[in-house]
């Protein structure tokens, strides 16, 4: 676990642990009778995505302490609701797209070393229904042309970095995947606390239709499984996204934000008209603005 706050991490472990010893059936999965069930052992570790030098520090220190990575998952984000702190990361990036593809864009590349060394590695972004509200131009927000709409912006790229990740690394044993957890009554929303009138309804509408955590984080975990790639026509797609929902076909409002849960599904998400060019720009602007880490 790679945490902004050890304490938190910690705290977050502890949890896990416990609901492991419990056997809580949101942790824990059934394990048959002829399958010999074995622990792992969670650790935790420092990482502030939002900084590209504790990026840095991080995937250093990873690459001295293990030797491969089989299942990377880009989760860390912000929505910049009731943030009253810097609006730009420390290396000058609009906070909200920094923190949430920027930070994470420069992780995986710093690790591919470790996942090419896996024999069948895992990347999954997480994504969000909001990316349909992003420009056609995302590549424009990792050069610093659109800084009006960091979180959309940053869902979209999220999608279009494991596109271009698949296209250029993906083989029979690399799978890059992008995740929509859907509306989930998670910590993310805390902003929200801080508006009363507001903040009430909004609490007030979670409670109502949003997913609870373990459902939000089926679709990850499925992506991290391995088991999922995408079929356009027949053929296979360099983009694959997963949904919660059940979406009928040729409709996503509302179904995509808060539909009927039905687990993972592979649908295709709303893509710039050239995606491969698109992907490929916003590859080459993140590159140069994380040139002096790579």
């Amino acid at each position: 676990m790679a945490c902004r706050s050890l304490e938190r991490g910690n705290k977050a472990k502890a949890e896990i642990e416990d609901a492991i010893e419990r056997g809580d059936p949101d942790v824990c999965v059934a394990t048959p009778a002829k399958h010999k069930r074995t622990r792992g052992k969670l650790l935790v570790r420092e990482l502030d995505v939002s900084d590209l030098e504790s990026v840095a520090a991080f995937a250093k220190a990873f690459q001295g302490e293990f030797g491969q990575l089989d299942v990377l998952v880009n989760n860390a984000g912000i929505n910049g609701i009731g943030n009253d702190g810097p609006r730009r990361t420390k290396q000058g990036v609009e906070k909200v797209f920094g923190t949430n593809f920027v930070g994470h864009y420069l992780l995986t590349r710093l690790l591919q070393p470790q996942l090419a060394k896996s024999t069948n590695a895992r990347v999954v972004n997480l994504a969000s229904v909001m990316h349909h509200w992003s420009s056609s131009s995302v590549s424009g927000a990792a050069r610093g042309e659109d800084e009006s709409n960091g979180y959309d912006h940053s869902k979209m790229a999220m999608i279009l970095f494991a596109a271009e990740l698949q296209r250029r690394h993906g083989a029979a044993t690399f799978n890059a995947v992008s995740v929509n957890p859907g509306f989930v009554d998670s910590d993310i929303w805390r902003g929200f606390d801080a508006l009363p009138l507001v903040g009430k309804a909004f609490r007030f509408a979670t409670a109502l239709l949003a997913l609870t955590p373990a459902q939000g984080a089926v679709t990850t975990v499925a992506a991290a499984m391995g088991t999922w790639r995408g079929r356009v026509a027949g053929k296979l797609s360099e983009v694959t996204y997963l949904v919660p929902y059940y979406l009928p076909k040729g409709f996503w409002l509302p179904f995509e934000m808060m539909g009927p849960f039905a687990g993972a599904r592979s649908v295709l998400p709303r893509l710039p008209r050239d995606e491969p060019a698109e992907s490929r720009a916003l590859w080459d602007a993140c590159e140069k603005l994380c040139a002096g880490y790579l």
